[in-house]
Formats: C-alpha cells, structure tokens, sequence
C-alpha cells in the first residue's frame, strides 16, 4: 500500500514539473523564485492526484506509440 502511494505521488509530481516546464519554459523555472515554483508545482501536483484519485489510469495516454521490433 505505501509502494502504491508513492508511486502515485512520485507521478504526480514528475508529471507537475513536466507541466510547468512546458509552461513556462526551463530557464524560466530554474530562475523562478523557490517558493513561487513551488505553489506552482503543487497546484499542478493536486490536480493529478485528483485525477488519478477519481479515474486511476483510464485517462492517461502516451503521446507516442510502441516502437514494435522486428521479429
């Protein structure tokens, strides 16, 4: 159960910062005052455990498709 959790945490936040970054640009992060990208970070975070809490994966998609290997 712990595992699972921080799991679902871990992913949240991985998938907050990819957000923000996208947002907002790396260097623009990076040169964000702490506390700022951090509110920003965890309003993002919250929506993705919400999400995940209400649909677990049924929403969650890959930009890109399996490479299939040659047999």
């Amino acid at each position: 159960f712990h595992d699972n959790n921080v799991f679902w945490e871990e992913l949240s936040y991985k998938l907050a910062m990819r957000d923000l970054i996208d947002q907002e640009g790396e260097s623009q992060v990076e040169k964000m005052d702490p506390f700022d990208r951090g509110t920003k970070v965890i309003q993002l975070e919250e929506w993705y455990i919400e999400e995940f809490g209400r649909n677990g994966i049924q929403n969650l998609k890959a930009s890109s498709k399996p490479v299939k290997k040659p047999h």
